[in-house]
C-alpha cells in the first residue's frame, strides 16, 4: 500500500481567520496607548522648556540677591550680561535695546536661542513675555518674576 502524503501548500482558512482575530484583538488594545503619542511629546517638550526657563528665572534673581545689589543693575550668568529690574528679576523694558524682546530675553536667559516652532510675544507696557508652542502658553512677568501657565 502507498500512503499519500498530503501536501502542505499554505494555512487553511481557519488558521487566517484566527490569525486576523487575534491580531485585531491586539490592534484594538493598542491603538488607544499609542493614538496620542505625538500630543504628548509636544506635551512634553513644552514643560520641559517651561522648567528649564523658570529655573533661569530663579538663578539669576538668586545670583542678584546673593550679590546684593538691591536695585535695578546688571548680573553675569555664563558669560552673558542681564539687566535685572529693581524688584531683582530679568527686565523686559523697550529701555534695554539688548533685552526688549521675549525673543531676546529667551536667548539670554537660556543662553541658546528659542526653539522652533515656539512664538513669543510681550507686552512691553506691563512687563510681561509669553511664549506659545502648539496650543500652550507660558508668561513670564518680569514685575513679580512669575511663570505661568496660561488656559
Amino acid at each position: 500500500m502507498h500512503k499519500r502524503h498530503r501536501r502542505n501548500d499554505g494555512f487553511t482558512l481557519i488558521e487566517v481567520i484566527t490569525a486576523v482575530g487575534i491580531l485585531s484583538i491586539l490592534a484594538a488594545v493598542m491603538l488607544p496607548r499609542f493614538s496620542d503619542l505625538i500630543g504628548n511629546a509636544r506635551s512634553a517638550g513644552f514643560n520641559a522648556i517651561q522648567k528649564s526657563y523658570t529655573s533661569a528665572i530663579r538663578l539669576s534673581h538668586s545670583v542678584w540677591m546673593a550679590r546684593n545689589i538691591g536695585a535695578a543693575g546688571t548680573i553675569t550668568m555664563e558669560g552673558q550680561p542681564i539687566e535685572m529690574n529693581a524688584n531683582g528679576w530679568p527686565a523686559l523694558d523697550a529701555a534695554i535695546p539688548a533685552q526688549d524682546t521675549a525673543t531676546e530675553l529667551y536667548d539670554m536667559l537660556m543662553n541658546t536661542p528659542l526653539p522652533s516652532g515656539w512664538t513669543p510675544s510681550q507686552d512691553l507696557g506691563a512687563g510681561t513675555a509669553a511664549y506659545n508652542y502648539s496650543n500652550q502658553t507660558f508668561e513670564y512677568d518680569a514685575n513679580t518674576g512669575l511663570v505661568t501657565t496660561l488656559p
